[in-house]
């Protein structure tokens, strides 16, 4: 295995890579023992993270079997499957640069706290009962703590509800709001928000300016309003004080529900603090929704959903009839992740790493010519003038194998078009950066001279 630290794709990548080719070429044969991700990390002189990582992809596709620390073996059908594929002599292209939001990164997963928090649940039997609908009371204990040392935010009269994700903890919040309810969206927003919305209520798209959610063109008529008031996932403004406040008493003299996806999973640590809308609404017009999967890893399947008591209630009772609770494992490790501080302190170190990223992303892109760079965590938004094409970039890039996404493709179908490309950075190395940065400034100044 030879990993080149200079070349654009991730170790991870480069490592996936060479061993699906090493399992098809039968060079590692079926039922070979693999080597422990401490041995092959130590021998490829990488973080046990990117053989973790690795490790997790291979599984996932079929390659090894086995549980990772255990024993972990070559699978059967792996080479069968290879000798059925039609073969080449030519080499295969470069792995391809993913810049999509909110991708993971396996280097800065913490491990340790990890493995800690495993070995400490693996004292406790497993239950015989089935899990409590609203989930479990260690992992909901663990984060009602967490947001009050990490937000401030008291759960007095809130309950927390786990779910698998944060797209279902939206569904479920929406569903127990009744039939055809009326969402004022903000716009931009993730295709998560627009896509759940959609199909569980009438959505009207509210922009957002530099002091955030622009409250006076919001619907006539709302009950419930999803947007992202400590910063905006595409173009990073936060909704300011005065409007918090506005839109707060707004939702009390409607009694309508103010729901916040938690960008980061559970916290933000790159921003100042502003009241949250939780503290400025009384209890039942608002909720927060959130995800462990983009600071640790969407294999969790691990949500929740900070809403009402009477509003948990309701929810408890409309569960779809296919809805299955996360593992109860999964629940208490996290839990205890959690409890531990040790999920403050990756996050912590999760905002150091995104502000190192982001200095390299304002370096290369921070002066083109007519632009406006915007970071929103690890995810940064690149506006163009009027004479460059995000369309072109992003289709000139694609043939390069970088992968980003037009501003546009985040903005509702009936709203003003958006001129700009969204680039994820913070789940990459810097040299992988860098380099990819370098492609881009040098296809957008091509782009502008093509107009």
């Amino acid at each position: 295995m030879l990993l080149d630290r200079d070349q654009p794709p991730p170790l991870q990548e480069q490592l996936l890579t060479q061993l699906k080719a090493a399992i098809d070429s039968g060079q590692l044969a079926t039922g070979t023992r693999m080597p422990s991700t401490r041995a092959l990390a130590r021998i490829l002189k990488v973080s046990r993270g990117v053989v973790v990582g690795t490790y997790d992809a291979l599984y996932a596709d079929g390659y090894i079997t086995g549980v990772v620390g255990s024993g972990t073996y070559v699978a059967k059908h792996s080479l069968d499957a290879a000798r059925k594929a039609p073969v080449s002599s030519r080499p295969g292209p470069a792995p391809a640069i993913d810049l999509r939001p909110d991708r993971p990164s396996s280097d800065c997963f913490p491990l340790s706290a990890w493995r800690a928090a495993w070995r400490t649940v693996s004292y406790i039997a497993p239950g015989v009962a089935e899990a409590p609908p609203l989930g479990l009371p260690e992992l909901r204990a663990a984060i009602a703590g967490h947001l009050l040392q990490a937000r401030g935010i008291v759960l007095d009269r809130h309950e927390v509800v786990v779910t698998s994700s944060q797209d279902s903890a939206l569904r479920l919040v929406l569903r127990a709001l009744g039939e055809d309810p009326a969402i004022a969206l903000e716009c931009p927003a993730l295709p998560m928000a627009r896509t759940v919305a959609a199909r569980h209520g009438r959505v009207s798209s509210v922009p957002v300016d530099d002091q955030g959610l622009r409250l006076d063109l919001m619907p006539g008529d709302w009950d419930a309003a999803v947007l992202t008031p400590e910063r905006n996932p595409l173009l990073g403004a936060r909704l300011s004080l005065e409007r918090r406040r506005a839109l707060a008493e707004d939702a009390r003299t409607r009694g309508s529900l103010l729901i916040e996806p938690a960008l980061g999973g559970v916290l933000d640590l790159d921003v100042s603090p502003l009241p949250p809308l939780m503290s400025l609404a009384r209890s039942e017009h608002a909720a927060l929704i959130g995800s462990f999967g983009a600071v640790l890893t969407p294999a969790l399947h691990l949500g929740f959903a900070v809403v009402e008591r009477g509003l948990a209630e309701m929810i408890a009772k409309t569960y779809p009839a296919d809805y299955e609770q996360p593992s109860p494992l999964v629940q208490l490790a996290v839990g205890d992740l959690l409890a531990s501080g040790g999920m403050a302190a990756h996050l912590t170190r999760l905002a150091g790493r995104h502000a190192a990223l982001w200095r390299l992303v304002w370096q290369a892109l921070g002066d083109l010519p007519g632009t406006r760079l915007l970071r929103a965590g690890g995810t940064a938004t690149l506006l163009l003038p009027d004479e460059v094409c995000a369309k072109r970039v992003v289709r000139a890039l694609a043939v390069q194998r970088i992968h980003l996404t037009e501003l546009d493709s985040y903005v509702h179908p009936r709203s003003p078009a958006l001129n700009g490309v969204v680039i994820g950075f913070g789940h990459l190395g810097e040299a992988v950066l860098g380099t990819t940065l370098r492609v881009i400034r040098r296809t957008v100044s091509a782009a502008r001279r093509l107009e």
